[in-house]
This record gives structure tokens, sequence and C-alpha cells, in this order.
């Protein structure tokens, strides 16, 4: 039972690390700031989930983890338009994602944290 409750914080750290990833690629390859930015604050936020379910404070952390997903996912499909030097109008989204497996890693993660952990823990919380 107890490593069921891990699967939940290994798939958050997985998604959270391949966030980061795209995050930083995104800032340094293709130099989309504003879609970087929020991808390394997200994954850093579902990185801060993962550490405090590994700590003493796991329902919380879970919480987190869950949260950052879904705001990540929602931000998947909110549209930036930007102006580019030729006068064109592009748009980008303000999430960049691993085709949402990413995302998607993290959500389960948080669900199975949250549906998984004791029911003292949930009480507490």
């Amino acid at each position: 039972m107890r490593l069921m409750v891990k699967v939940g914080a290994i798939l958050g750290i997985i998604g959270s690390i391949l966030f980061l990833i795209v995050g930083l690629y995104t800032i340094l390859i293709s130099r989309l700031l504003y879609t970087g930015i929020t991808n390394i604050i997200l994954g850093s936020l579902g990185i801060l989930g993962v550490v405090l379910a590994f700590r003493d404070m796991k329902i919380a952390g879970y919480i987190l983890l869950l949260l950052a997903g879904v705001a990540g996912f929602i931000g998947s499909f909110i549209p930036l338009y930007v102006w580019d030097d030729h006068g064109y109008l592009r748009f980008y989204y303000l999430c960049g994602t691993t085709l949402n497996v990413d995302l998607i890693l993290m959500i389960i993660g948080g669900i199975f944290g949250i549906a998984l952990g004791d029911k003292k823990e949930r009480k507490d919380f």
C-alpha cells in the first residue's frame, strides 16, 4: 500500500520535470519568453508539490501538484497573439507542452495521491 501512495508522487515528478524541460527549451531555442516563464513557474510549482508530498504535508503537496497540472492544461488552450517583424499576426499558446503528456502525468499523480492518501491525512487537512 505504501508503494501505491508513492506512485502519484513519482508520476508527478516525471511530469513536472518534463514541463520544466519544455519551458527551458521554449526560452532558449524558440525565444517565446511568456510561454517559457509560465512553463517554468508551473513546473516548479509541481516539483514543490511533489517535495511536500514526499515530506510530511502529503495532501497539500498533491493539491499543489494537481493545481499546477490543471492550470497548465487550461493554459495550453489560451492563445497569445504576437505581431512578428514582418507584420504578420502569429499566435502561440500560454503553456507549451509535450503533447499534454507532462500535464496528464501531473494531474494523474495528484489524483492518485489524494485518492490513495490515508483517511487520517485527509481529515487533518
